[in-house]
């Protein structure tokens, strides 16, 4: 996955976390604090599913909330989050400071397993590439062009971030960066399509996904 693609998924999840699309309350106050008492009365709050309350978090982090969002809500970013089109359940847990928090998306989902989706995204982001190689063709020297597309194969390649955990394929996916630890675990199982991302590390977010009572 490119950088900015990257990055700007990082800043649309932290988007969420601070205006919850219209359904939280923005998340600047302390974890004792972040209630779904808070939570806008458009959304309809539900209680956590019981299979995606992790037995693990890290510490100083807690269950502040679920609720479900409509899968048009997520407009351009659906195909990360609720590609099935359909309802999305989110849960909430905050952490200590600020910034601190850990979100799990789960909505049903149209594929089987993870590799068509991961093969759908790869279409897509070669799809918006090859725009913009073209353009810089116009507008750069051969050898630019050269270095484009090594940056191009290198930048697509999920083969790395592919884990297994518990016998389900995950994709596990580090963005740490200047701007602070972020990580991503995305997989299919027992027919739902699961997002789990925050502000941890991916050895703290495996230990999560490895406690989620959904997987066997």
């Amino acid at each position: 996955m490119s950088k900015n693609r990257k990055h700007y998924l990082i800043v649309s999840a932290l988007i969420l976390l601070l205006i919850g699309m219209g359904c939280t309350a923005a998340p600047a106050l302390g974890a004792a604090e972040k209630t779904p008492a808070g939570a806008a009365e458009e959304c309809e709050q539900v209680d956590p599913p019981v299979d995606l309350v992790p037995g693990y978090l890290p510490e100083g982090y807690e269950l502040t909330e679920a609720y479900l969002m409509k899968g048009e809500e997520f407009e351009e970013d659906d195909i990360w989050y609720v590609p099935g089109k359909g309802d999305a359940t989110l849960i909430e847990f905050y952490g200590t400071g600020e910034d601190d928090f850990l979100e799990i998306t789960t909505s049903a989902s149209p594929y089987d397993s993870l590799e068509p989706w991961i093969e759908e995204i790869n279409n897509l982001e070669y799809a918006d590439e090859d725009m913009d190689s073209d353009e810089d063709v116009d507008s750069e020297t051969e050898g630019s062009n050269d270095s484009e597309e090594e940056d191009f194969d290198f930048e697509f390649s999920f083969e790395d971030d592919t884990v297994t955990i518990k016998g389900v394929a995950i994709l596990l996916e580090d963005w740490t960066d200047e701007y602070g630890t972020f990580s991503v675990a995305t997989f299919v199982h027992a027919g739902q399509f699961i997002v789990v991302e925050g502000t941890i590390s991916t050895d703290e977010m495996t230990k999560v996904v490895e406690s989620l009572p959904v997987l066997p």
